[in-house]
């Protein structure tokens, strides 16, 4: 099984500046995921940017390809995942007169990721041939506070018990999927593998970026 491993990243983000070229133990984010992309064995490696600065951090890097340009109108924050990955897929197999048909999601916001569980995920996903796979970790919270709006008001949650959250870390589908369902996560149709790292963190807001920084050079004092 072969994956084509995407990693997405504009130029321009909206709540965090220039969130995926901040730098954490001097180095920037996106950097963290092509260090794991290029160790994925029977894959190919391509950064999906808008921004000349991204595109030249990326060519440091040998057998990771930065030809595809991303278009303007799949580079505004209304733009989808799929939106941008889906255009990506068909340049890239047009381009190389060749077939994709697995993909890796690995996004930039998500740096504090484990090698080692990650390769441990992707073996996963081929032995039980699945289709698609997202990573989740628990919401540290008490869920017997938490309210949903209803049309009379709010109410309390239902189901009670553990909450999780998709995580960032990691999404693995199928192209069929992808194009099918136009996402690469959906309800009963995803596996949601629990992710064993305690601190992963989906980069958004300026605070999710200062507890990265945090945890992730505190980590690297040890």
């Amino acid at each position: 099984m072969n994956f084509f491993v995407a990693i997405p990243a504009r130029k321009n983000s909206k709540r965090l500046k220039n969130k995926n070229i901040l730098k954490i133990n001097n180095k920037e984010l996106i950097q963290y995921s092509i260090d794991i992309a290029v160790k994925i064995k029977n894959s190919s490696v391509a950064v999906i940017s808008d921004s000349k600065k991204i595109i030249k951090i990326s060519k440091k890097y040998k057998n990771v390809d930065t030809s595809y340009k991303r278009p303007k109108k799949f580079s505004e924050d209304k733009t989808s995942m799929y939106q941008t990955i889906n255009d990506a897929i068909n340049w890239f197999e047009k381009k190389n007169n060749e077939n994709i048909d697995h993909i890796i999601l690995l996004q930039p916001t998500s740096p504090n990721r484990n090698l080692k569980q990650i390769k441990e995920i992707i073996n996963f996903y081929k032995r039980n041939n699945l289709s698609s796979l997202t990573t989740i970790s628990p919401i540290n919270i008490n869920n017997n506070s938490i309210l949903s709006k209803t049309k009379n008001g709010y109410t309390f949650l239902k189901k009670k018990g553990p909450l999780y959250k998709i995580d960032g870390s990691l999404y693995i589908c199928s192209k069929n999927f992808l194009k099918k369902y136009k996402n690469f996560s959906v309800e009963n149709k995803t596996y949601f593998f629990l992710n064993k790292n305690q601190f992963s963190i989906d980069i958004d807001l300026n605070e999710d970026f200062l507890l990265a920084k945090t945890i992730m050079e505190s980590n690297d004092k040890k």
